[in-house]
């Protein structure tokens, strides 16, 4: 009898850990501080920035200080992550703290971000991010969005279907983290489309970049649903043999 309870237990732990995947579900991580500059304090999106850390446990992170300050259509901007403007102004690169309506640090200690100028009356302004190694989390700060000025902000990717996320603005501008976790997807490129920009634009910044992906199983799972299924089978050579 002991040893027909380790044969069933044995092989619903391999069982679990083998088939027990993750699966793609889209959860948005957002909080806003209206009127937050820099050092100001945050608390609305260091909480949002706190309960994505806490689900999607990203394993890079991109605060921006240790590139170099200018402007770029396409830069490496990490390891195996590629950013991309288009209809965006020269200005659109790594600055320092330009001012709360036109983005700015969020890194303690630091000043550096990314920052987004898109053209007068471009229409659409994008910033495309490409990953080397796919993730399925990302999360940042934004910093200058508002809705007095036009433009508005969405964050797009492919999923199968496709996801298109409204990121949001504030008034007055301030403080913004928004992040989301599909977990089991497998996404390389995420772009950041600023539509409907007319006579005027929303210039803001981004910070703190983290992202990441979810775990493959490790091979010791596939070796213990073996090992589960091979009991299983003695237990069953062991029966026939007695019934004999």
């Amino acid at each position: 009898m002991r040893f027909r309870f380790c044969v069933r237990a044995t092989l619903g732990v391999a069982l679990a850990g083998a088939f027990a995947l993750p699966t793609n579900a889209l959860t948005i991580y957002a909080g806003g501080d209206p009127g937050a500059g820099p050092g100001d304090t945050r608390p609305n999106s260091d909480f949002a920035a706190a309960a994505f850390d806490a689900a999607a446990n990203p394993n890079a992170l991109i605060d921006f200080e240790s590139l170099s300050l200018g402007d770029f259509s396409s830069m490496n901007i990490g390891s195996g992550v590629t950013a991309t403007f288009s209809g965006h102004d020269s200005p659109s690169g790594i600055r320092f703290n330009e001012g709360d309506a036109l983005g700015f640090n969020t890194t303690a200690g630091g000043r550096q971000f990314l920052a987004f100028w898109p053209q007068f009356d471009v229409g659409t302004a994008t910033l495309t991010l490409d990953f080397v190694t796919p993730i399925d989390s990302w999360g940042a700060y934004f910093t200058g969005l508002e809705p007095a000025i036009s433009g508005d902000l969405f964050l797009t990717y492919a999923d199968g279907s496709g996801a298109e996320l409204s990121v949001g603005d504030l008034n007055p501008e301030g403080t913004q983290f928004f992040g989301f976790t599909d977990m089991g997807n497998s996404i390389s490129q995420i772009t950041f489309e600023l539509r409907n920009v007319g006579g005027t634009r929303d210039i803001f910044g981004i910070d703190d970049m983290r992202f990441g992906a979810t775990p493959v199983p490790e091979p010791a799972t596939i070796t213990l649903l073996g090992m589960g299924l091979g009991a299983l089978v003695l237990r069953r050579k062991r029966q026939e043999k007695y019934a004999n």
